[in-house]
């Protein structure tokens, strides 16, 4: 048996990891397994399984190695190659950058321009809004203004109709008061003079019943004087 599993010549490394090359080589030794004709009970059949085991692996180990020898190369240049290209693109940055000063001078003061335009534009937005809210502030105010002036008019005229009100009231209660005290004035008056016919009825009444009084005594003192006087001459008639 070979001391390797597959023989890889120097030169064919480099094709074998790239473009897929390593494919062939990984069919190749799957096919030297699964061909291989191993002999459990015998002693040497197992050792030729174990030594195919080991080629496998030491196989896989070599290919592995040379991979990493390739890239730890590949890196290395690779290095060079990113090193030179960040100087490129740092270098040639630059050179663009220089060659579109001119237009970016004349961008950056359009910028500025339009920027302070902007601002200018703002400013004058905002001296209107203020300029705005100012006039209606003011013909809030002189509205405010109107509404009191009215009230204090409306105020003023209903309060010199209450006055008037109340004066009318107060005159009518004086002229009820005066034709009140008329009126108990007359009736006393009045209520005098009623009096006065009424206790000089009373003593003409009396008077009349005392000349009555007096008159009737009379005539009946004379009268019994009569009957006496009679009594008196038939007495004596028959004495």
């Amino acid at each position: 048996m070979a001391k390797e599993l597959i023989v890889i010549e120097s030169k064919k490394f480099l094709t074998a990891y790239t473009d897929d090359g390593i494919d062939p080589y990984i069919k190749q030794a799957k096919e030297l397994v699964a061909n291989f004709d191993y002999d459990l009970s015998t002693a040497t059949s197992r050792a030729k399984i174990a030594s195919l085991s080991s080629k496998v692996s030491k196989f896989k180990v070599k290919l592995d190695g040379v991979g990493k020898d390739l890239v730890a190369e590949w890196k290395v240049k690779a290095g060079l190659v990113d090193k030179s290209r960040k100087k490129m693109r740092e270098e040639l940055d630059e050179l663009r950058d220089l060659a579109r000063k001119p237009l970016t001078d004349w961008e950056d003061e359009q910028k500025e321009i339009e920027r302070l335009n902007a601002e200018k534009l703002l400013a004058e937005q905002k001296q209107a809004q203020v300029d705005q809210d100012h006039e209606l502030a003011i013909e809030q105010y002189k509205t405010h203004l109107r509404e009191v002036s009215d009230k204090k008019i409306a105020d003023e005229l209903a309060e010199k109709l209450l006055l008037e009100q109340q004066e009318i009231d107060r005159i009518a209660r004086d002229e009820e008061i005066k034709q009140q005290a008329a009126a108990d004035a007359k009736a006393e008056v009045e209520a005098e003079r009623l009096k006065a016919i009424d206790d000089k009825l009373k003593a003409e009444l009396s008077a009349t019943e005392a000349k009555v009084k007096a008159e009737l005594l009379v005539e009946q003192a004379a009268k019994l004087k009569l009957e006496q006087d009679w009594l008196n001459y038939i007495s004596e008639a028959y004495t």
